[in-house]
């Protein structure tokens, strides 16, 4: 190619003078040919140039070598000359180290990594304290709340939470969980205000009870009376605030005495209303009653309380009644019932407890007088009490107190008695029942045992503790009715108590401290059930069993005991 180049410029010279159009046409195809085979020489040695270009050590600039710093790198210059057939004009040597550039890439490598970190820890702080912030948004009112509800759980008296309300802005579940506390704290104050109020209720009610004033100036669970010729003892202990039980004893004259026992229908306002009435009346009857005027027709005493309470038209509103009038010279007792024929005499020549039935009549209120004369009327009717006899007049709440079945976990279970099937009765109860009552066939033997000084034990059916020995040693009573009393309220108290496994301090049975000092005394498993305790809030005649429960007294405790002496 080199060699056709030189000929055709060889040629393009000689006709380089010559001015016909033949020369000119010539020259010009030279000029064109000349181009094209320089252009493509030029090429070819450039392409050798290229591929005898390299350096030593061999440079790799995808791999970056940290140990060879120092490279020659090295060209051959091509090119033709003339007619010359010697292309390699020289070879160009360039040394270059890399010390710089690992320093640069060092550098940048540095210079990523730091701003990665800076970055990263600007990451996390704001991360952090975005962090803080959201969770103050949040935690904040959270323990605004956790803080109020604190507070509504150690406040004793709810009425002081009035207005207490807990106060979040936002509008998301954690405002509307606040209204909800709120809500809350608005039912405990109405709750406790509406208690208050029948706390109220109940010592005007016990102002109509002839129980026994505390130091403090309220009044206490018990009655009591001792003369020469009658001592009298009455406990009451109402289910809720107010009630309808009422009892009262009176002195008339030197040698009549008057006894009442009333239990109106239902429980709260309406029966303590009721109770009202029969205490009223009972009352003004009795004030200006004499032997001489009035004798012992304490039925009519009845027939006014009957007209009185049917007159006020309160539907389904009834009262049971028994009046009973002492003669201490001759031990009788003259007795009028409205609906309540049973009473138990304690016999203490027999040292036995017997049961006199007196005649059927209707409860006070539900018929007027006039239609119960069609049937008799109430009627009275006489029995006597022997010296050291002792009668007694109490309500159902004590015969028909009510504890549950229980399971080996504590759980309430039904009786299903091995053998028996759905109805049976088993003891004082049938298969299927989840429930027994304390019965009068337990009351009598309490009574008789304290008399005579001996033990009694309770057994439950279906205990969650198997063979448990639940026993009252008597031994050491000394036979008074006060003891006969408060005995029938002890073990009624434990009848209904249980510790399963699952209890805290939080769990508390409020006692009256006359039958836990009774029970401490007398009861074999004081220690177990009774050993945790402290002072009621409330009142101090009560006081706090803690680490256990009881089933629900449904209905008021009232007992009277009269004794002849």
């Amino acid at each position: 190619t080199a060699a056709n180049i030189v000929q055709l410029n060889a040629e393009g010279v000689n006709l380089a003078l010559r001015t016909d159009g033949k020369s000119v046409a010539r020259r010009e195809e030279i000029a064109q040919i000349t181009t094209q085979l320089t252009n493509k020489f030029n090429t070819a040695m450039n392409e050798l140039s290229a591929k005898g270009s390299g350096s030593f050590p061999q440079f790799r600039s995808s791999e970056l070598d940290r140990t060879n710093t120092e490279y020659l790198f090295y060209r051959p210059v091509l090119y033709r000359q003339g007619s010359s057939q010697e292309y390699v004009r020289g070879i160009v040597l360039v040394k270059v180290s890399t010390v710089k550039l690992i320093q640069s890439v060092d550098s940048a490598r540095r210079t990523i990594v730091y701003t990665s970190v800076i970055i990263a820890l600007v990451a996390i702080i704001i991360g952090a304290v975005g962090s803080f912030l959201v969770a103050s948004i949040i935690v904040k009112p959270i323990r605004k709340l956790a803080a109020h509800v604190a507070v509504i759980g150690e406040t004793a008296d709810k009425t002081k939470l009035n207005g207490r309300d807990i106060e979040i802005t936002s509008h998301d579940e954690i405002g509307q969980l606040g209204e909800t506390v709120n809500e809350m704290t608005h039912g405990l104050v109405k709750a406790a205000q509406d208690e208050k109020l029948l706390m109220d209720g109940k010592v005007v009610q016990q102002t109509f009870l002839p129980l026994l004033t505390g130091k403090e100036g309220g009044k206490e669970t018990i009655a009591q009376l001792n003369e020469n010729k009658v001592q009298c003892f009455g406990y009451y202990e109402g289910a809720s605030g107010v009630s309808g039980d009422y009892f009262d004893y009176r002195k008339l004259d030197s040698r009549w005495y008057v006894l009442i026992k009333c239990d109106a229908s239902g429980h709260g306002v309406p029966a303590a209303l009721i109770m009202t009435v029969v205490a009223t009346l009972f009352r003004k009857y009795f004030e200006s009653w004499s032997y001489t005027k009035n004798g012992t027709q304490i039925n009519v005493l009845v027939a006014q309380i009957n007209d009185f309470i049917e007159s006020l038209g309160i539907k389904g509103k009834f009262a049971t009644i028994i009046i009973c009038l002492f003669d201490t010279e001759t031990g009788d007792v003259y007795m009028c019932n409205a609906g309540d024929n049973i009473v138990h005499i304690y016999d203490s020549t027999a040292h036995k407890q017997k049961t006199l039935t007196l005649l059927e009549t209707p409860a006070a209120g539900p018929l007027p007088s006039f239609m119960v004369n069609m049937k008799g009327g109430f009627r009275v009717e006489k029995t006597s009490l022997l010296r050291g006899d002792v009668l007694f007049l109490y309500t159902d709440g004590i015969e028909e107190a009510t504890r549950k079945f229980r399971d080996g976990s504590f759980n309430v279970t039904k009786c299903r008695e091995p053998g028996m099937k759905e109805g049976d009765t088993h003891g004082n109860h049938k298969v299927g029942q989840e429930s027994e009552q304390l019965e009068p066939e337990r009351i009598k033997a309490i009574i008789e045992a304290v008399f005579a000084g001996t033990e009694y034990t309770l057994e439950k059916y279906h205990n969650p503790i198997p063979g448990e020995d639940l026993k009252f040693d008597f031994t050491t009573c000394r036979g008074t009715i006060e003891e006969a009393i408060i005995a029938l309220v002890s073990v009624e108290k434990v009848f209904r108590m249980y510790k399963d496994t699952n209890v805290t301090a939080a769990d508390t049975v409020r006692v009256d401290k006359k039958i836990d000092a009774f029970l401490h005394e007398h009861f074999s498993r004081y220690d177990y059930y009774c050993g945790a305790k402290k002072d009621d809030a409330a009142s101090s005649n009560y006081l706090e069993y803690m680490f256990l429960k009881e089933d629900e007294q449904l209905d008021d405790l009232t007992l009277l005991a009269v004794r002849r002496p």
